[in-house]
């Protein structure tokens, strides 16, 4: 036999080839079944690892999507049920007896938005001045409207839009508009402010 010129005389089989040194003889000249023990046992560890790391991938897209949901405005938009919003400016179109001017003013009023309910398309305004039912309802783009009429017969219009004040996470950009007319002087007026979510 070819096996008698190894120094090593006997060659048990083991799940590895044993490290032999022949004179004449290579490894590949050894039985096939060492080969295919050595190669079984690579390609099993092989996928080990790779269930490891798709098990790993899997659990980061996860804990990514649900954070992103989490911080998604327009999702917290759509499920708010109240509203704190902080107004901070104001620009007013000013037409007095026919002649126009634009002026920019402080604004610091405060307003909670209460009891939203989208299904029944309602909500309540409590603000400095008293408290009022709104219509509400949610736009296509993702923006909640926010609709008052006032005793005098003109409307007061609110938009919370899906959008973050710059450098915030939790605070939603506000913007409310109203027209009115006062003798000879009529006002157009927006108001812009920011929302939390309290709810």
């Amino acid at each position: 036999m070819e096996l008698d010129r190894c120094h090593h005389h006997v060659i048990r089989p083991t799940v590895l080839a044993p490290k032999v040194y022949c004179s004449g003889l290579s490894l590949s000249a050894l039985p096939g079944r060492y080969h295919w023990r050595r190669r079984r046992a690579k390609g099993a560890t092989m996928r080990i690892i790779w269930r490891a790391v798709l098990c790993a991938a899997v659990y980061a897209a996860s804990i990514a999507a649900a954070s992103g949901a989490e911080e998604d405005p327009a999702a917290r938009l759509r499920h708010a049920r109240s509203l704190r919003c902080t107004y901070q400016s104001s620009v007013g179109t000013w037409v007095r007896s026919g002649h126009r001017t634009v002026e920019e003013d402080k604004d610091n009023g405060v307003a909670t938005y209460d009891n939203i309910n989208l299904a029944k398309g309602t909500a309540r305004i409590i603000a400095n001045v008293g408290a009022s039912d709104l219509k509400a309802w949610l736009a296509r783009d993702g923006s909640l409207w926010l609709v008052e009429s006032t005793p005098l017969g003109y409307e007061v219009i609110t938009t919370v839009f899906p959008m973050y004040v710059e450098g915030s996470h939790d605070e939603l950009v506000v913007l409310e508009s109203r027209h009115s007319l006062a003798g000879f002087i009529a006002l157009g007026q927006t108001s812009y402010g920011t929302c939390k979510i309290w709810e």
